[in-house]
């Protein structure tokens, strides 16, 4: 229930076709044309929509006989069965055959008066149905008790009729059902005409229990007009692929057309907001007890107050950032820590439930928390009280006696070594070479590994269906779901990337041409401005003595001096230097 109370406010939103600008639109001939040509593209998948929507609700009204035979045909077979396969011409919809199929299966198992004369009739075997069927109809009225009725309009139906087969019986209820909706458009058409309210209900109680098997809360035809985008219910290939048509016309109009304004990525509320069911053992076609949206109980100091304002997107976001909660701080302040020390309070950033690993420094995260919240929580001031601590401003040295009583380092006795990220390596290597572009704001770069691209790594483009393998090389997390920490590899692409890729060599010759490097005048005074720039430190002697060795044999304008440059780059121990 905690589950679907959430799955009911996620149900509720819905990401529009047409996302809403950023300010008001330009007043010029341009935009307008946009505007018009954008508004008749929304018209046709609109129309298309709604003409397919209303041939789905129809038809399963109006040949409920045939469905209710193919889903008792189907009885036994799951929904993954190949009778999911698209349907073709005037086939049956699958995706209502299996909600009728649900729907029967519920109705036999609390005794509908409407359909129990089926369900009696269906438990027949084909050989002996014509010789059954008139006991059968007769034994299930004359057994009928104030607790387990029999609707009259059915059972009246039903006396005296020839039953050969199932599909006769099938016959019987297409007659009554449909006679019962064509009543009820009658009824909501004298309405309209008297310019009165429209109905809730048929005023003959037999008649409106026959109504709600297409009308009521578990209905198989009772869809809401959004639910036609599920491309499920679109019956057949055509019909799919018209409106995958229609909708790309529209995307691509709106992103690339002439005078296209930019617009924000949003989510909206239905009119309508979904009241979720439990879907039993995961089946959404096998529906439970409805559940409200609303905040999990389990975090609740008592039951939870349902959400009553439109998806309740708002509620719940007030929900999990009230101080009430004992989570959400916790969380910030721990992921906060991990990135700046290495290792969390809470070694399982995802899992903070009695199974997980329990804080090194309980105190510290409750503090930490609390203080983020009181400082109304801000980041920056969170960021700030890290850094500025003793425990942050630790060397990595190591101390012996520290390290035998406490070598994972849990109790923060130094600062633990870290490896740079693949965004701040990259970024690195262009800070050392001078060419950064610190601009702040601005569109995503393709090709982050080409030399000529100078933006910072965090305005590359992610690509979630086809991540460049270079990410993958460095660690970089799969953008197709959440990730708490990266994992940390060394293999040999790390190597090769840094001895070969475009970018490192570029990178090192942009180093040598820097003017703080070419204006120095011996070889030691550049290797010394080299390391001063890669490793923020001058290098030691022994470092010293090496480089002038190596580049000792280097003639005027050999590339010697780059390749050093480069295998300074490669040492990924970056720091900025400006």
């Amino acid at each position: 229930r905690d589950y679907y109370s959430l799955y009911g406010v996620l149900a509720s939103s819905v990401e529009p076709t047409v996302p809403p600008l950023f300010e008001d639109p330009p007043q010029t001939e341009a935009y307008a044309a946009f505007a018009k040509e954008l508004a008749e593209r929304e018209r046709q998948l609109t129309e298309f929509l709604d003409k397919k929507f209303r041939e789905l609700v129809e038809g399963a009204r109006a040949r409920v006989g045939e469905y209710l035979l193919t889903a008792h045909a189907m009885r036994d077979k799951p929904p993954t069965d190949d009778y999911m396969l698209l349907a073709d011409g005037d086939d049956l919809n699958p995706a209502m055959i299996i909600r009728y199929q649900a729907f029967l299966a519920r109705a036999a198992k609390r005794h509908d008066p409407v359909l129990a004369i089926w369900n009696a009739l269906a438990a027949l075997g084909e050989k002996d149905f014509a010789a059954q069927a008139a006991a059968t109809v007769q034994r299930a009225i004359a057994e009928a008790t104030p607790e387990r009725p029999i609707n009259p309009l059915v059972a009246g139906a039903f006396l005296g009729k020839p039953m050969n087969k199932l599909a006769d019986a099938a016959r019987v209820y297409n007659e009554l059902l449909t006679a019962a909706d064509k009543l009820w458009h009658a009824e909501l058409e004298r309405a309209r005409a008297a310019k009165q309210p429209a109905p809730q209900a048929l005023a003959e109680a037999n008649l409106e229990a026959l109504r709600q098997i297409f009308y009521g809360p578990d209905a198989p035809a009772g869809l809401a007009p959004s639910d036609i985008n599920t491309l499920a219910l679109l019956p057949d290939r055509p019909s799919q692929e018209e409106r995958t048509k229609l909708l790309k016309a529209i995307e691509d109009w709106r992103a690339t057309g002439p005078a296209a304004p930019p617009r924000a990525m949003v989510l909206e509320d239905l009119p309508q907001p979904i009241e979720a069911r439990v879907f039993e053992r995961g089946n959404p076609n096998n529906l439970g007890s409805p559940v409200p949206r609303q905040f999990l109980r389990v975090l609740c100091d008592g039951p939870p107050v349902p959400f009553t304002q439109g998806s309740g997107r708002l509620e719940l976001a007030r929900a999990i950032v009230d101080r009430a909660n004992p989570l959400t701080a916790r969380v910030i302040v721990n992921r906060v820590w991990l990135e700046h020390f290495g290792s969390a309070l809470v070694r399982t950033p995802s899992d903070f439930g009695l199974r997980s690993e329990p804080p090194t420094h309980p105190a510290l995260v409750d503090y930490l928390a609390h203080n983020f919240m009181e400082h109304g929580w801000s980041l920056k001031w969170l960021h700030r009280q890290i850094v500025l601590s003793a425990t942050y401003g630790q060397t990595s040295d190591e101390r012996p006696e520290c390290a035998k009583a406490d070598p994972e380092n849990t109790w923060l006795w130094r600062m633990n070594r870290r490896r740079l990220d693949f965004e701040t390596t990259r970024d690195a290597l262009l800070a050392v070479a001078g060419r950064l572009d610190r601009t702040l704001g601005g569109e995503p770069i393709k090709d982050i590994c080409s030399p000529h691209a100078r933006r910072r790594t965090m305005y590359g483009y992610i690509d979630r269906l086809n991540l460049p393998g270079i990410f993958r090389t460095f660690d970089f997390p799969n953008p197709d779901a959440t990730s708490p920490q990266r994992p940390l590899t060394t293999v040999p692409q790390q190597a090769l990337f840094f001895m070969n890729n475009p970018l490192v060599i570029e990178a090192a010759g942009n180093l040598m041409a820097r003017p703080d490097v070419a204006a120095a005048g011996d070889a030691a005074g550049k290797i010394s401005r080299m390391y001063r720039l890669a490793f923020g430190r001058e290098p030691e002697a022994l470092e010293l003595a090496w480089a002038e060795e190596f580049v000792s044999h280097a003639s005027e304008g050999s590339a010697v001096w780059n390749e050093l440059a480069q295998a300074l780059l490669a040492a990924n121990e970056f720091v900025f230097v400006d």
